[in-house]
């Protein structure tokens, strides 16, 4: 049962923190104008110092892509040792634990869990086709295309309430 809570704070980390853990911006490219022939002396120089390798110099535009992955650990559907690893079956289990009165509301709850969570990782797994074209790689601090970005809002939404049905769980459960 501690599990779910532990699963609670990390959905709770995920959608605070949803751009940061969303968003790899472990790619770069070559700046263009270093490529033009009048800077042929320049191109030479930093060549020959490795510094075209370095991501934090004026040579290189670092790019970003959303990485849809991460949601599906924080879902539990990643690894056994995620948290809300098979959350749905034990919140199922845990049923006989909720006082009567509160029956109704975690029924309820664990229903709309149930379905969120499913949705939520279709909508992640449906973002990550964007992945293959490389129109979707965005400069560091932009904003990515809002074409490609619907998919995760999907899954972000989908999050925010599946996070609102484990609080009611949790809640009856008295964890």
């Amino acid at each position: 049962m501690l599990k779910l809570k532990v699963g609670l704070k990390g959905l709770e980390y995920l959608i605070s923190k949803w751009d940061d853990e969303t968003t790899q911006c472990n790619y770069a490219e070559l700046s263009r104008d270093l490529l033009s022939s009048k800077n042929k002396a320049e191109l030479l120089d930093a060549a020959k110092t490795n510094a075209l390798f370095d991501k934090d110099n004026k040579y290189m535009i670092v790019k970003c892509k959303r990485n849809p992955t991460v949601i599906r650990s924080f879902l539990g559907l990643a690894s056994s040792e995620d948290p809300l690893h098979r959350a749905p079956s034990n919140i199922a289990k845990f049923r006989k634990f909720v006082n009567p009165d509160r029956l109704d509301a975690y029924i309820e709850a664990e229903e709309n869990f149930a379905r969120l969570i499913a949705s939520a990782d279709a909508m992640a797994y449906g973002s990550s086709f964007g992945d293959f074209s490389a129109n979707n790689e965005f400069k560091k601090g932009e904003r990515p295309d809002k074409k490609t970005e619907q998919f995760l809002m999907n899954a972000k939404n989908d999050i925010e309430q599946a996070r609102s049905a484990l609080a009611v769980i949790v809640e009856s459960l008295e964890i």
